[in-house]
């Protein structure tokens, strides 16, 4: 049984959230580089201390965008992966993967397509996890043959996925990305 939440940690989750938006919204609209605390913590109409008190730093809440991506794969995705036909799951997840990065803004994962950010290759991260597991379910079946592993498999469509990410971004968000991943995906598929 959950307990209920307290007006005062409902009250938090508002703030953190706050914060969240406000560094997202003012990184895409400005760049990385051109924002600082205090602009965030002015826009959001929070102190600094306020800010320090959910966040280490500016770096914090930008990555904070990727667990909030796995989080929406576990809390909103996982249980629409429910098809018996493992190719089509597997265009539904980069369906999804397309919808959460546009929903995110041209601008922020421009920010984010860059060599020195890791977090787009971290190891045990859920939406991986959930994508090996269809894997592994689509080569067991013979849905899809492959004599790579389902790890390495995952690693390939996630190499993909950035790809045409990144041609997005370089185009300036200026295509509709769920299409061309689908696209892309139904190639690579087949």
């Amino acid at each position: 049984m959950k307990t209920k939440m307290t007006n005062r940690q409902k009250q938090a989750i508002r703030t953190k959230n706050k914060i969240f938006d406000t560094t997202v919204s003012l990184i895409s609209e400005n760049g990385f580089d051109n924002v600082n605390i205090e602009d965030i913590c002015k826009t959001a109409e929070v102190s600094v201390g306020t800010f320090y008190n959910y966040y280490k730093s500016k770096n914090e809440v930008f990555f904070e965008i990727y667990s909030r991506a796995d989080h929406y794969f576990e809390e909103k995705v996982h249980d629409k992966l429910e098809k018996e036909s493992s190719p089509e799951v597997i265009l539904d997840f980069f369906d999804y993967y397309a919808h959460y990065c546009e929903r995110t803004g041209v601008r922020t994962m421009t920010q984010m397509m860059s060599a020195d950010n890791k977090n787009f290759i971290k190891e045990g991260r859920y939406m991986q996890m959930l994508l090996i597991e269809i894997l592994e379910k689509a080569l067991n079946t013979g849905q899809i043959k492959s004599p790579k592993t389902p790890s390495e498999l995952c690693d390939f469509y996630f190499m993909v996925a950035r790809g045409v990410l990144f041609d997005w971004c370089l185009h300036d968000g200026a295509y509709d990305l769920k299409t061309r991943m689908k696209e892309c995906f139904e190639l690579i598929i087949e």
